[in-house]
């Protein structure tokens, strides 16, 4: 304590005075920035959330499976429709067992519990999948084949689900995501002489539409489909923004095809053979492709393949990690190329190593 003037001052109590009227300061400064942070983040909370009664933006979500030498997509929109075409190679001739070891666990891990229609492009083993093993896994309210399916594996389908043979004309449509059928033909339509002979060319094309996007699935179609197809003009696709090449990028794809659909993203489903033999995309449809400034996908390099639109924009996204490779052959099987390997030795999904 020290006196000035007849004035006691205490200059310890002086100091704790300040230093209290310091941090009460302190304190309200900070309540006031924390009031204010908590009204901007209200406010921003309030002009993001949709009003009430409104609905969430819809999107849509088209997953390309690598599934070798076969084909399997499925469509899915945020409203809960779920489509499936085709569903890859089943249990009778590869023993790929796509649907019990990609598709199921997939479904399960995504909570899908029902399929609103499954496509089946054309009855070949490498499309037609595992029927039976998918609606034991998910309910299935429809499936969808064109007249060749109804008449080879009508029979088998119709115990699992109600069963639709599509055919040129006919739109499906799950709420926002429409299908339009593009081919094959109507009943009558002389198949003979016109290209349509072979199984292949009477596959289901589909042209898939949401917002302002539109994806083409021809299934197997060939050269000589494409261009039955583009002769009729009813027939014709119209611009895509992606195009699934057509017989996995083998015989098919030609040049009026590519100036009649002028798509941004081209797919291939391709792989491995089962005779071991390496799916090669012709040179010709390599320059095609970089002549009309196509940029393509292959789902032996790139995985699975997933695309996502909300109507007005695309994006693109690929997992590397589940490219389609087959196992290394035993060598007491390598010499004996006319039996089949056994089990252990089959087909199988082989992560990617990280680079």
């Amino acid at each position: 304590m020290t006196t000035t003037s007849g004035l006691s001052v205490d200059i310890v109590a002086l100091k704790r005075a300040r230093r209290r009227a310091g941090v009460s300061v302190a304190r309200a400064r900070a309540r006031r920035l924390s009031c204010l942070a908590l009204a901007l983040l209200a406010t921003a909370t309030a002009r993001a959330a949709p009003p009430a009664g409104a609905s969430l933006p819809l999107t849509l979500e088209v997953r390309m499976f690598s599934a070798g030498h076969a084909d399997a997509t499925l469509l899915s929109t945020s409203a809960g429709h779920h489509v499936l075409i085709d569903a890859g190679r089943g249990t009778s001739r590869a023993g790929d067992h796509l649907v019990s070891r990609r598709l199921l666990p997939y479904f399960r891990a995504r909570g899908i519990k029902h399929l609103d229609a499954f496509v089946i492009t054309h009855p070949h083993w490498d499309h037609v999948g595992d029927p039976r093993a998918l609606a034991r896994g998910v309910q299935i309210k429809r499936i969808v084949v064109n007249p060749d399916g109804a008449r080879w594996l009508g029979r088998q389908l119709r115990r699992l689900a109600p069963l639709v043979t599509a055919v040129r004309g006919q739109r499906l449509r799950f709420g926002p995501l429409s299908f339009d059928v593009l081919h094959p033909p109507r009943a009558g339509t002389p198949w003979r002489g016109n290209g349509l002979t072979a199984e292949n060319n009477r596959s289901l094309v589909l042209r898939a539409a949401f917002g302002r996007h539109r994806l083409l699935f021809p299934g197997d179609l060939m050269a000589a489909g494409e261009r039955w197809m583009l002769s009729r003009r009813r027939a014709r696709p119209g611009r895509v923004d992606v195009l699934k090449l057509g017989h996995h990028g083998l015989l098919s794809t030609t040049e009026r095809w590519l100036r009649e659909t002028r798509p941004r993203f081209a797919v291939a489903s391709c792989g491995d053979r089962w005779n071991r033999k390496q799916d090669r995309l012709s040179r010709r449809l390599l320059r095609a492709l970089k002549r009309h400034g196509v940029m393509l996908l292959r789902t032996d390099r790139a995985g699975d393949i997933i695309f996502r639109s909300d109507g007005a924009r695309l994006t693109l996204r690929t997992v590397p990690e589940l490219v389609f490779r087959p196992r290394r052959r035993h060598r007491r099987w390598a010499k004996r190329r006319r039996r089949r390997p056994p089990r252990s030795q089959r087909w199988r999904w082989c992560p990617v190593p990280a680079r």
